[in-house]
């Protein structure tokens, strides 16, 4: 039996049994057998971990935990398969959900694939999570990985020194804005309110004499 043989849609023996969740022995017995457990598909180049994630999807599940069972009972080594798939999928491993390739560079959420690596060569962590590959709507900048000018990684790189300038521009806004209202408040602390002295004139103080004297008198001549 030829166990890279690929079926009218171009996938291997292996990635059809990778897509099906609930039949992980074939899946077990393929590799075994000496299937390649990197075996892509004809056209859109999945491997079988590509196959099995896409299976996951269907029913919420966001981690190959199963898959990675399966891979470590026929004696792979975890660590060695984690770098061959990063580096079949150019270091950045994006889900791909949709068989149009054009139609899915534009999907705004996409899947990424992470790698998590333990201690020894069977411990290892998959997972999926979301991706916002548009986020280049924000601040008036752009995703070039989307326009294939560069490569993810590149992107990546070029995204965390863009959003670690932001953080300190921010941090030191936020610094000259504590420092300026410390500063106003010391020195509102540490200054005296004047006091203007008030002066009542003779003028004026004959005046109110006059008015109190008058409302006395109504006030006497009100009671009688």
């Amino acid at each position: 039996m030829n166990l890279e043989e690929r079926d009218s849609e171009g996938w291997t023996l292996l990635g059809d049994a990778a897509f099906n969740l609930d039949v992980a022995w074939q899946s077990s017995y393929l590799l075994k057998a000496g299937a390649n457990p990197h075996g892509t598909s004809a056209g859109a180049k999945l491997t079988p971990l590509d196959a099995f994630l896409r299976s996951c999807t269907r029913y919420e599940i966001d981690h190959a935990s199963k898959w990675l069972k399966v891979l470590k009972e026929a004696g792979i080594n975890l660590h060695k398969y984690a770098d061959e798939e990063q580096s079949l999928h150019g270091n950045e491993h994006f889900l791909k959900l949709n068989w149009d390739d054009e139609i899915w560079k534009w999907i705004p959420t996409k899947k990424r694939v992470m790698y998590k690596y333990g201690n020894g060569n069977d411990e290892l962590e998959v997972w999926v999570e979301d991706f916002d590959a548009l986020s280049w709507f924000r601040h008036g900048r752009y995703d070039l990985d989307i326009f294939s000018l560069i490569s993810p990684r590149e992107s990546l790189g070029r995204w965390r020194d863009l959003n670690a300038k932001d953080n300190v521009i921010i941090e030191k806004l936020i610094e000259e804005e504590i420092g300026g209202a410390a500063e106003q408040l010391s020195l509102s602390a540490g200054s005296k309110v004047p006091i203007i002295p008030y002066y009542v004139t003779p003028r004026q103080l004959f005046v109110v004499l006059a008015l109190f004297f008058c409302l006395n008198c109504v006030v006497h001549v009100i009671l009688r």
